[in-house]
């Protein structure tokens, strides 16, 4: 099976859904404190745009390709890609525990990878997980902050 941007994009987005609730859930039971974190709902996932819409999902993921390298003579190339998964979270100060809550998603988000991933078929062999510390950003033209943490993933296609 040939492997493309688009076909890469759709199952990262389909190893989430299948396994990041269950990861969070793993994760707030065995923590068991004040920490609760929140699931993510089906529709709060993002491929690569947001389609100018607002994200009015606590949490929500976004999926994007961050850099493609290309290389190859002739009719032979290939590509690097190296895409980011992040989860985001809205952050308007009051939370004490934010730190915390994203260290926790940030495992939440490596072990859903982990968990699925020979689901990624052809292309598992050639993929790296790179995890990413917690940022914290503010929406254009908006009052509002959010956190982010993700993972980067590095897939190679022929």
């Amino acid at each position: 099976m040939k492997f493309d941007l688009e076909d890469t994009l759709l199952r990262i987005e389909a190893i989430l859904k299948e396994n990041l609730n269950n990861q969070i859930t793993t994760i707030n039971t065995e923590k068991s404190d004040e920490i609760t974190l929140k699931q993510v709902t089906a529709d709060a996932y993002f491929i690569q745009s947001m389609n100018e819409r607002m994200a009015n999902y606590d949490p929500y993921v976004v999926c994007a390709i961050e850099d493609i390298q290309s290389s190859g003579l002739g009719h032979a190339s290939s590509l690097e890609i190296r895409i980011l998964a992040a989860i985001c979270v809205s952050d308007q100060g009051e939370d004490l525990n934010i730190s915390r809550r994203m260290l926790r998603y940030s495992r939440a988000l490596r072990e859903a990878f982990e968990a699925g991933w020979s689901d990624i078929g052809g292309i598992s062999q050639r993929m790296i997980l790179t995890s990413q510390i917690p940022i914290q950003f503010q929406l254009l033209d908006s009052g509002q902050y959010f956190r982010a943490v993700g993972v980067d993933i590095t897939v190679g296609l022929a």
